[in-house]
């Protein structure tokens, strides 16, 4: 978990690869479900119907199964997600500065929190999200700090991982 941006899916599907596990994309199985892209379904049916199908997409899989998840920035931040979350895995926070997100998000159309906002809007935007959701963030089992992610970091982190398990 952690904000738009951080890399999640990215170092997902990298960690599930190095775990030999599947990996499961939380918004791209919302969106296979529902035929609709995220934007779509917040422009048309708002964020409260789509903090219900993300609850209800986030406890199909099996727990008792090893996989990876990335989940949405907001996800554990409603409907008991967290809690759920950490219940039955290990949860992962990714943390990158807001700066860097800014960069990686600016011109980012397909982000239905974010918008068409400029550089120095987006970083406020993404600080204020930051300031709300870290409460949620930070409760998670584990934090990775992904500036500099490498090699060497994701084997150390996997290493710090299985000794978990």
């Amino acid at each position: 978990m952690g904000l738009s941006g951080v890399g999640k899916s990215s170092f997902g599907k990298q960690l599930s690869n190095r775990l030999k596990s599947s990996f499961i994309d939380l918004d791209q199985e919302i969106e296979k479900r529902e035929g609709k892209s995220i934007a779509s379904i917040f422009e048309n049916e708002g964020e409260k119907h789509f903090r219900k199908l993300e609850s209800a997409q986030l406890r199909l899989p099996d727990p008792t199964h090893s996989f990876v998840m990335a989940t949405g920035g907001g996800t554990p931040c409603f409907n008991d997600n967290l809690n759920y979350m950490l219940d039955n895995g290990i949860v992962v926070y990714l943390t990158l500065p807001i700066a860097m997100l800014a960069s990686r998000l600016v011109n980012s159309y397909s982000r239905p929190l974010l918008g068409t906002k400029g550089r120095e809007e987006l970083e406020a935007l993404l600080a204020e999200q930051l300031r709300q959701r870290e409460v949620y963030y930070t409760k998670a089992h584990l934090s990775v700090e992904m500036k500099n992610m490498n090699k060497e970091r994701m084997d150390a982190f996997v290493k710090e991982l299985e000794a978990r398990v």
